[in-house]
């Protein structure tokens, strides 16, 4: 997959990034993202992939390698600027993370704005984080990770949690976190070229689809990371190795 990581990125920039810039139709975005991740992603092989519903949630996507050799739980929350994709989209890089770990990974379905506009998602997501320690799976073997706007979840669970003196997971890690509504900082300009799917020109409207008129500075909605040091500084990361035994 390294060799073949630069000819894909090129690709989803000059093709599927240039296609998201020209539409506004978000079932078009969802069908021509569905599409395009059911012809590039491939799981390993041998992955078990089934879809259920949680007690007390709604429904999961549970990605399973091979060969288990850990009681960790990847809880993966998919991106898409708030507006399109899955847990299916993101199923087959789950499964390679779920293999290189030896761990199962959950990825809860959330709804979509527009029509479920903020706070819709989070509290799904919450919900099924909830479900999945009510299911038996203890929060010291749960990893939080998500992209784009599922980045922005995660931080968002995970401040809501300390704030709460919820259960925290293990250990958290993010890919191009939506956490700034605002789009003034500078990694946001910086990195505008660099992104492999979503256009800078497309967050303004995805961002309003989300928030549908609430405040972009409300700390509920655009986290900055710095906000969480104290509560990111009790993951227990000591804990995570090469080969976890849970």
């Amino acid at each position: 997959m390294s060799l073949l990581r630069p000819l894909l990125n090129g690709y989803l920039r000059l093709v599927e990034k240039r296609k998201l810039a020209r539409t506004r139709d978000v079932h078009k975005i969802r069908r021509d993202f569905a599409r395009t991740a059911r012809l590039l992603f491939r799981a390993p092989r041998r992955t078990k992939i089934t879809r259920s519903r949680l007690t007390g949630a709604g429904e999961v996507l549970r990605v399973s390698p091979a060969q288990t050799r850990s009681d960790l739980v990847i809880f993966y929350i998919h991106g898409g600027g708030f507006i399109f994709g899955s847990p299916d989209t993101h199923s087959a890089m789950l499964g390679a993370l779920a293999q290189r770990l030896g761990a199962a990974a959950v990825l809860p379905y959330y709804r979509l704005a527009p029509e479920a506009p903020f706070p819709a998602a989070i509290q799904d997501v919450a919900a099924a984080y909830q479900a999945v320690l009510d299911s038996g799976v203890a929060a010291h073997n749960i990893i939080l990770g998500g992209d784009s706007a599922g980045g922005a979840l995660a931080f968002n669970l995970l401040s809501r949690l300390c704030a709460d003196a919820g259960p925290l997971p293990r250990a958290l890690f993010v890919f191009s976190p939506l956490t700034d509504f605002l789009h003034e900082g500078v990694s946001f300009r910086e990195n505008a070229a660099r992104e492999a799917v979503l256009p800078a020109a497309q967050a303004g409207l995805m961002a309003e689809m989300y928030l549908a008129g609430a405040n972009p500075s409300d700390p509920a909605v655009s986290l900055a990371a710095r906000r969480l040091s104290r509560c990111a500084a009790s993951l227990d990361h000591s804990r995570l190795d090469r080969n976890p035994a849970g």
